[in-house]
């Protein structure tokens, strides 16, 4: 950049010696400064409206583009989704101005870039033709995905053959707008602070150092996918006069990795959609050649295709590398997304795109006799140094950690799809005598398979703990094979990692009672004994779990205990004779008589009070 930097496009003659004018220094931007008082104000703001939640235990619902999701897709009409769409409006007018003046994740990836500045790192951005595009697809799946499978995809798919394949999901229903400005849970939709953190770390100063300046938005953002679309249509622009010298000042002050310089030069404006109107490149103009203005959008402008008809790019890859590290990107971002049930999307993302920066190096250790990392040297002279020994294996287990995390997820997706074509009601196979068909006992069987191969490695499996909702599919899957005992621990694990509504706890229950039942049939006592105390924990009032669960002791050989919980049911329903009657019988087969008839009497007399 020095040579871009310090020469002016102008020569000065002397003594018959042509030689270039050197530039005055770059200056500071006076943008700057103001841009991080609004954006410092806007976490002002972000906190006065979580303590405002706090205070009150309602208030306006996060004012969040992630919002809009819930709109599109229940019908919620929430202040994320106004937010969002007059964002969209207006940079459809004045460009992408939103971004850099009004988002919190460009406020801390400017302020990692500034950090890492002063400690002499200057990030180095990866120029793609390709896999600038991951922002707007992500976009598409988000926003556009789901209205089109219900509105479109799924109309057309069940006319043609009758439905949409399982693989490619279900629509919900056409969703009911409805007012949802204020809410009372504010965190709902946020992710837990343990996440949040390592989030804004990703986002923030490790895409920053992986991808450069703004590199999140860059190859993450989602929301800048939409917004950089809508800024070729804007007609404000960052425009140029004829005091433009090419010093390269604007430039080098860019912090979105625009080549504001060459920009001008061949457009007569900025037209790249990275552009975030920051207007750091106005203020250090030392020629005032620079302002914001308005003019003919980028998109069909004659000058604009023109120019790019003749334009040469310089990219850091190929087209087949772009490709190749492209799929390797969907297949990080798969592996990422939801791993150990914790990670959210737009983190994934973020893993995603260091991923691939970190395969780029890996495979430019191979070929290329010297590799930097930013401001660490890789190899040197076709030697790998020692920071690139450290490097490799680092690299190395990131991208494992991420193929692995996609192998599970596919085990994962695939137990979802064939357990869509188990279509067995719980009143079925919770009954006494069933039996599968064929069919669907395949199917279950195979879905069974694929949730213990993603399973924890405790567990078997190679994957990490199921989630609680995945734990009750596989509880039903096996108790639909018959395994019911099988289908008793899944449905206490699922029990352990969530507590159980209402409606959970009664199915939970049924379950137990049956498995405990299937399994005393089998002469499998004491996993009969686990089923039974698993539904009467879920139900401790209940008398009648209680004996169940005391006689599945007494049948496995634990009189003392089978006895004393014979005697919780006698304390829970002191005025049914049954359970003393019971007692007593089981009293005379261990033959203590006496303690027997004294507790018919017992009985005797609670009957005849109910007489």
């Amino acid at each position: 950049m020095s040579g871009v930097t310090r020469t002016c496009g102008k020569e000065a003659k002397g003594g018959g010696l042509s030689l270039p004018v050197l530039a005055p220094k770059p200056r500071r931007s006076k943008a700057g400064p103001r841009r991080a008082a609004v954006l410092t104000l806007l976490y002002v703001v972000m906190i006065g409206h979580f303590l405002l939640w706090l205070r009150y235990g309602m208030t306006l619902s996060p004012i969040e583009p992630s919002e809009s999701m819930s709109t599109l897709n229940r019908g919620e009409v929430n202040a994320g989704f106004v937010f969002f769409t007059l964002a969209i409006l207006a940079t459809l007018v004045f460009g992408r101005f939103v971004c850099g003046w009004g988002c919190h994740i460009v406020a801390l990836q400017d302020l990692c870039g500034w950090a890492m500045k002063k400690a002499r790192i200057r990030p180095k951005p990866m120029r793609t033709r390709l896999l600038v595009l991951a922002p707007l697809a992500l976009a598409l799946y988000m926003f556009v995905w789901p209205t089109f499978h219900r509105e479109v995809l799924t109309p057309i798919l069940s006319a043609a053959i009758g439905g949409v394949p399982a693989w490619l999901g279900d629509s919900g229903p056409r969703p009911e707008f409805r007012n949802a400005f204020m809410v009372q849970d504010f965190w709902a939709t946020f992710p837990p602070w343990y996440i949040a953190v390592p989030f804004l770390a990703v986002c923030g100063f490790a895409c920053v150092y992986f991808l450069g300046n703004k590199g999140f938005c860059t190859y993450g953002c989602p929301y800048g996918g939409f917004f950089g679309v809508a800024d070729r249509f804007a007609p404000g622009r960052i425009i140029v006069n004829e005091d433009c010298e090419q010093c390269g000042h604007c430039t080098a002050a860019c912090t979105s990795n625009v080549r504001v310089h060459e920009e001008v030069r061949d457009f007569g404006m900025v037209v790249d959609p990275g552009c975030m109107k920051c207007l750091d490149c106005v203020s250090v103009c030392p020629n005032h050649a620079l302002r914001f203005g308005f003019t003919a959008p980028a998109a069909g402008s004659a000058r604009v295709k023109r120019a790019r008809h003749g334009r040469r790019t310089n990219y850091d890859l190929t087209l087949r590398a772009e490709i190749v590290l492209g799929i390797l990107g969907v297949a990080l971002f798969a592996g990422f997304r939801g791993m150990f049930d914790l990670v959210p999307m737009l983190m994934a993302m973020g893993l995603a795109g260091i991923g691939v920066f970190l395969a780029w190096k890996l495979g430019s250790m191979l070929v290329t006799q010297n590799v930097r990392l930013q401001n660490l040297q890789l190899r040197r002279r076709g030697r790998v140094t020692a920071l690139g020994a450290v490097f490799v294996p680092v690299a190395a287990l990131f991208l494992a950690a991420g193929v692995w995390g996609a192998v599970v997820q596919y085990h994962l997706r695939r137990a979802l799809v064939l357990d869509s074509t188990v279509a067995v009601p719980a009143t079925a196979y919770l009954a006494a005598g069933y039996t599968a068909g064929p069919g669907t006992a395949s199917a279950a069987a195979a879905a069974i398979g694929h949730l213990e191969r993603a399973d924890a490695v405790a567990e078997g499996g190679y994957g990490w703990s199921l989630s609680p909702d995945l734990l009750l599919r596989l509880a039903s899957l096996r108790a639909i094979t018959g395994d019911f005992s099988g289908a008793s621990r899944a449905m206490q694990r699922a029990i352990v990692a969530r507590r159980p509504s209402d409606e959970l706890r009664a199915y939970a229950t049924q379950l137990f009672v049956r498995a405990g039942a299937a399994l005393v049939e089998g002469n499998r006592l004491p996993e009969a004994v686990a089923a039974y105390r698993g539904a009467s924990d879920l139900n401790p009032a209940s008398g009648p779990l209680r004996a169940q669960y005391g006689l599945a002791l007494l049948a496995a050989g634990g009189t003392a205990a089978g006895l004393a919980a014979i005697d919780d049911a006698i304390r829970l329903e002191p005025a049914n004779p049954q359970w003393p009657l019971a007692k007593a019988g089981i009293l005379d087969s261990l033959g203590r008589h006496e303690e027997a008839a004294d507790v018919r009497r017992q009985a005797g007399g609670l009957g005849a009070g109910q007489k």
